[in-house]
């Protein structure tokens, strides 16, 4: 990961830092750090800011070499030491430079036990002139309804204050997880448009086993930290992702680990001959549809030897010879899309004839120079 991109997971106020989920920041979390760095020297350069409680290495779970520098993470027993270390732009050890970020929110020692008090912020309501006073004894405790009325009341809710209300206590999680089960098993990744990381984490730890489809756009601005999505959905057979903005490697980072997908569909997403590689990850892959990859020459697909469909719209720089090795090794194809191909010559459309034995569906669209009469023979 490039961590000089990362973007900050937090926010200031009163002298306080706190997590895009209102949470105080007390765990700050240190990148790229050079050299042999030690937890003693990281927990010295920390405490200029204020008590230090606990200081670890630990790898970075997204390095791809043992080379690779640790993260440090650095729990602070105070809030204002935390944002202390946070406000300083430029930090350095070992004369190098590295990069302290907030934790996520479900790192931080508050985000289980109630940290915000929501009580607190509504104890007063104004309306229509009358105050109202929520600590009142005449008040509804809306825990003496019964788990059919909280979770009627939960389904009015829109998705992420179901997730927060999951939150409350453990009848409540309880109530949210049995909602998840009854509900669909196909997922509109839209729904996570304004959820914050956290919202989206818990919710797939809770409705993620439940999931065998996902469809819509991935939340391209948590793009390099979603691939617990996959993990927490180990069932999902059926991907079809709108992948605008999103970067490749953290798309195929995020599909390789979908070990039970069957059906693979990628739109507003160029792929190139190498990130195809990754797809060989997934050992049950049946069909993959991609939607103008103007990189891609098709020079790996050969080896998704296991294919059944394969759609190719509008990849204009697939090239002949690439073709053919394609329609030798995937001798199980029944689909193939290759419309606006606009690269592959006649002796390409003949290859496919004679190798492609199995072939019940094929779209294709007419160049001149190209000569079709051979697409008559495939076998019916």
């Amino acid at each position: 990961m490039d961590f000089t991109k990362l973007k900050s997971n937090y926010y200031f106020l009163d002298d306080k830092a706190y997590t895009e989920d209102d949470l105080l920041v007390y765990n700050v979390t240190a990148y790229q750090l050079h050299g042999k760095v030690t937890e003693l020297e990281l927990r010295k350069y920390f405490s200029q800011f204020g008590d230090v409680l606990k200081v670890y290495l630990q790898r970075d779970k997204y390095a791809t070499g043992t080379a690779e520098p640790p993260i440090g993470v650095v729990h602070f027993a105070h809030p204002l030491a935390a944002a202390r270390a946070l406000q300083r732009f430029s930090h350095e050890l070992q004369k190098k430079r590295f990069f302290v970020n907030a934790c996520e929110s479900w790192e931080q020692p508050e985000a289980y036990r109630g940290g915000v008090d929501f009580n607190a912020r509504i104890a007063a309501l104004n309306l229509n002139g009358d105050l109202i006073d929520f600590y009142t004894t005449m008040r509804t405790n809306i825990l003496q309804l019964n788990d059919e009325c909280l979770e009627t009341i939960c389904l009015y809710l829109p998705l992420r204050d179901q997730i927060r209300f999951s939150r409350v206590c453990r009848r409540f999680r309880d109530i949210f997880k049995h909602i998840c089960k009854c509900t669909s098993k196909v997922f509109n990744m839209n729904q996570l448009i304004g959820m914050t990381l956290w919202d989206i984490r818990e919710f797939f730890e809770m409705a993620g086993a439940n999931i065998e489809e996902l469809f819509g756009a991935v939340p391209y601005n948590y793009q390099d930290r979603i691939d617990f999505i996959s993990e927490l959905s180990p069932r999902v057979r059926r991907v079809d992702l709108n992948c605008n903005n999103v970067e490749s490697a953290s798309l195929l980072r995020f599909l390789e680990r979908f070990h039970a997908v069957t059906y693979v569909e990628l739109h507003n997403f160029s792929l190139n001959d190498n990130s195809l590689l990754a797809l060989r990850k997934l050992p049950n892959l049946r069909a993959l549809i991609l939607d103008q990859s103007f990189e891609l020459t098709g020079k790996n697909l050969c080896k998704l030897y296991q294919l059944h469909e394969l759609s190719l719209f509008g990849c204009e720089n697939l090239q002949t010879s690439h073709f053919i090795d394609i329609c030798k090794c995937l001798f199980n194809l029944r689909s193939l899309d290759i419309r606006h191909c606009k690269m592959l010559t006649s002796r390409a459309y003949s290859e496919m004839v004679r190798n492609c034995r199995q072939l019940e569906q094929l779209k294709i669209s007419c160049e001149k120079e190209v000569n079709y009469d051979c697409v008559a023979q495939l076998h019916a």
